[in-house]
């Protein structure tokens, strides 16, 4: 098997199998369909090569690039990945990031199109300046309609371009995958092709370790999309691949994002995640205004973000939200924000005072800029800010009356008659048990109407009621001792 002509032959001879036999079905197939050959099904890649007015001669030079392009498919990956030429989209937004708007109606068979710009430019190759031919390589998933990597190639001769665009195809190709089964937070995926792919060594191929992003898609009766988006907040981490079979955990922060039940119009699939950022900017907001409707955002300044690190029992603090309530995290980490080699996925949590507020599984470098919407309430925020203001005042009155009455004591041993009537006064001043009881029986009367905020406020008050009660007896001092 180490042998390269023999692997060639071996992959042509499965090729001319699979095309031959009709049990194959192509990428028209239900992504959600059991029983069909997901797992030998090639990969249908559309090839959408365009010159600019740069190249003369432009119809020839597409045509003849293409025709190169399937043969290196044909001599490499037939029977793996079949290319098939495409006409250019009928139209296209250009924005920060191109999007398609309307495509011809051959697109819809393949999994994979790739759009390939050529031009015929000045260059600078080697340290030396030429004039040249440039590619750029943009991977389009139909199946998901998710834009993958940008990629662009420059040689100096025409004859170079097939090559360097087919290698170039080969290493973006992200793998795709389809959810099978689903137990808890394991579920298992199929990659598109997986049996084949393990035959070769061509193709990018998901291993352990790296993480599928979920994707949700509605079809219509004939199967065109309604609805497609990727799931926020979920991810799923291969902990092994047998030959195609993805074993995965999910790791998410919300209830039950994947089904377990199968149907037809409904299309379970997954993507490899290719992070193409050094950090992602979380901003955490609260959904609820005071009065507990969902009508604006509000920011959530400083909120505790912590950590769970394998290996580590307790969650470990890593910063703090800024005013604006944006915490920024990155994949190569920072002296008080490190990630942990092999664990792509970090889970955070968000701590309001002495509460967790969120928990948020995240993947540094997927998107630069990402909101978490807490479900939180201005009131509640309030609410608990009061609360712990009053338990911060417990602590530095019991710290002050110990302070006074280790005074009086004092002067009663000197005799000091003043400076101990001075001291039992400034005692006497401060907050008593009652009066700290007396607030805490008002703030009851002002809980927000949320249940969930209501139990949390209510069980704080319970504790801080009985730090009251421990802390705070009453305590005299007399001039004369008996």
């Amino acid at each position: 098997m180490k042998n390269p002509i023999f692997r060639v032959r071996l992959l042509m001879i499965v090729g001319l199998v699979l095309s031959t036999t009709p049990l194959i079905v192509r990428a028209t197939v239900d992504a959600n369909t059991t029983g069909t050959p997901w797992l030998w099904t090639p990969y249908s890649v559309g090839l959408c090569l365009v010159a600019d007015d740069s190249v003369a001669d432009r119809a020839a030079i597409e045509r003849n690039t293409l025709t190169a392009l399937l043969r290196w498919q044909s001599n490499w990956l037939n029977g793996i990945c079949d290319f098939q030429p495409e006409p250019p989209p009928i139209e296209v937004w250009s924005g920060e990031s191109g999007v398609i708007t309307e495509f011809p109606p051959s697109w819809e068979q393949h999994d994979k199109l790739f759009l390939i710009a050529v031009t015929h430019r000045d260059l600078r190759l080697g340290g030396n300046a030429t004039v040249g031919w440039s590619a750029t390589i943009s991977e389009w998933d139909l199946r998901t309609r998710n834009f993958g990597e940008n990629r662009r190639v420059d040689v100096a001769q025409l004859s170079q371009l097939p090559e360097h665009l087919f290698y170039g195809i080969t290493e973006m190709l992200t793998p795709l995958a389809r959810v099978v089964r689903v137990d808890e937070n394991r579920i298992l995926l199929e990659e598109r092709a997986g049996e084949l792919l393990a035959m070769q060594d061509v193709l990018p191929v998901a291993t352990s370790r790296q993480v599928m992003l979920p994707v949700m898609r509605t079809n219509d009766r004939d199967g065109h999309p309604l609805d497609i988006r990727r799931m926020d907040w979920t991810f799923l981490e291969i902990d092994q691949n047998s030959n195609g079979l993805l074993s995965t955990t999910m790791h998410t922060g919300l209830r039950s994002p994947i089904n377990a039940r199968v149907r037809p119009r409904h299309w379970q699939l997954a993507l490899l995640a290719k992070p193409s950022n050094d950090h992602t900017t979380i901003r955490f907001v609260s959904y609820l205004s005071p009065n507990g409707e969902q009508d604006r955002d509000m920011p959530l300044p400083i909120c505790d973000i912590l950590e769970s690190v394998p290996g580590i029992k307790q969650a470990v603090l890593i910063g703090s939200t800024d005013s604006r309530g944006e915490f920024r995290i990155g994949t190569t980490g920072t002296p008080t924000n490190k990630p942990v080699p092999g664990w792509p996925v970090r889970l955070l949590y968000v701590r309001n005072g002495r509460n967790l507020i969120a928990r948020i599984p995240v993947m540094p470098g997927i998107e630069p800029v990402l909101t978490a919407q807490v479900p939180i309430a201005d009131a509640t925020l309030h609410a608990e800010s009061l609360v712990l203001g009053i338990q911060e005042e417990i602590l530095d009155t019991v710290a002050l009356r110990q302070i006074l009455v280790s005074q009086a004591i004092t002067f009663r041993q000197r005799s000091d008659r003043r400076g101990f009537d001075d001291t039992i006064i400034k005692l006497r001043r401060l907050k008593t048990r009652e009066v700290y009881q007396a607030e805490l029986s008002l703030l009851k009367m002002q809980l927000p109407d949320d249940p969930i905020s209501r139990r949390r406020i209510e069980t704080m008050l319970e504790q801080t009621h009985t730090l009251v009660q421990d802390s705070l007896p009453p305590v005299e001092v007399p001039w004369t001792t008996r």
